[in-house]
């Protein structure tokens, strides 16, 4: 907050940068792409949606367990933070650590089992992202690769953030949703930012 009026008082300063590659988002568009012309054709709920977002994981899962042991001819969990795999892969491999479990069927259904309870659907990073998610894909005419790095880095600020700022229909969807109200964040946008100085001054 150098060069503010602001600069005594108790508090930081985060600006979030996308952490994914453009290509990387460009791919992920694409996918929310299709995702929206399937949720059309099915003509799926809101509440169905959700659900079926936050299920994702369960299927996203499944499939890196079936392309790993395709690779390998076994389950290889032997993946640090570092590695590709580690990241399709760091819910099983994180509970095997946690739990000192070896028997790799036994962490397949204990994992599967987690994504399915209402403790998963509870976790902040996956219930934002859900959220999100499922509002793009419902209300939103035109996606863009800006969605996919809002999404993430949303869902990973806000559970901690006193004021946020982002751009109005991200504002919009958090608001609407009560996600601000849920995680005591202050929600503002190019809109609203005068607000934002007010109560900062405030404090």
């Amino acid at each position: 907050m150098k060069g503010t009026p602001f600069t005594n008082l108790d508090f930081e300063v985060v600006i979030l940068h996308e952490q994914t590659k453009k290509s990387q988002r460009e791919f992920l568009l694409e996918d929310l792409i299709r995702r929206k012309k399937e949720v059309k054709d099915l003509n799926l709920s809101y509440k169905e949606l959700l659900r079926s977002e936050q299920d994702s994981g369960k299927y996203a899962l499944k499939i890196s367990i079936d392309r790993n042991i395709a690779q390998y001819g076994y389950l290889n969990l032997d993946f640090n933070i570092n590695d590709s795999w580690y990241h399709h892969l760091y819910t099983i491999i994180e509970l095997k650590n946690i739990a000192g479990i070896n028997d790799q069927k036994k962490l397949i259904e204990l994992t599967k089992d987690f994504l399915s309870s209402d403790y998963f659907y509870a976790l902040p990073i996956d219930k934002i992202s859900s959220t999100i998610i499922s509002n793009v894909l419902m209300d939103k005419k035109n996606m863009t690769t800006n969605d996919i790095g809002d999404t993430e880095n949303l869902s990973i600020i806000l559970p901690y953030a006193s004021f946020l700022i982002t751009d109005n229909a991200m504002a919009h969807i958090i608001k609407s949703r009560k996600l601000d109200t849920e995680f005591n964040t202050k929600i503002y946008s190019s809109k609203t930012i005068d607000n934002l100085i007010e109560d900062i001054k405030n404090i």
